[in-house]
């Protein structure tokens, strides 16, 4: 599946650190699910977890391309909405409970506001009145966030909806037409 940041927007309005941006942001996804057997369909539970809880730089150097999970922006954000249309992917984990063995996989804003770092962790497709909850193959989650305090300390938690405004659509992926590859 596929984990899309469309839009992000920073708006402290009312608050101490009022006209502060979120810089040194980094996105990446969180408890993602390393394996999966051809032909899963349905619920599928994580088997092997890298970026169990938080960011881990041994499991992003063993990528050939960490962009898959991990982007970094070259801007700060503010007030003014951006549009870095970041896209990252994993295989599904579409569990029904979050558990210790079975965590949900998050896309994670991180950045600093006042020198202080900050978690943004969103539960992909967790929000209530969903019909198929989780990460699942053939999927692209767009999300267009605005961010309007400081969020966690901890990116393993998951952020409510009082810090950051959380907008999502669903899309099928579009397939190809059905074609023979030779040998």
């Amino acid at each position: 599946g596929e984990v899309r940041l469309r839009s992000l927007k920073c708006d402290f309005s009312g608050k101490p650190y009022e006209g502060e941006e979120l810089t040194d942001v980094r996105i990446y996804l969180t408890n993602v699910n390393a394996d999966i057997s051809i032909g899963t369909d349905g619920d599928t539970n994580p088997t092997r977890i890298i970026n169990a809880g938080r960011l881990n730089d041994a499991d992003i150097k063993r990528f050939r391309e960490p962009e898959i999970i991990f982007r970094e922006l070259e801007e700060s954000v503010g007030t003014e909405k951006i549009h870095p249309d970041v896209r990252l992917r994993a295989y599904p984990n579409c569990c029904p409970e979050e558990s210790i063995g079975s965590p949900f996989t998050r896309l994670v804003i991180e950045g600093r506001i006042c020198g202080n770092t900050y978690y943004y962790p969103i539960a992909i497709n967790r929000m209530g009145g969903v019909a198929e909850y989780g990460l699942r193959s053939n999927r692209c989650y767009i999300y267009d966030l605005n961010i309007s305090q400081t969020g966690l300390t901890d990116p393993d938690g998951n952020i409510d909806n009082l810090s950051v405004e959380i907008n999502m659509e669903v899309e099928e992926w579009k397939e190809k037409d059905w074609y023979d590859v030779r040998f």
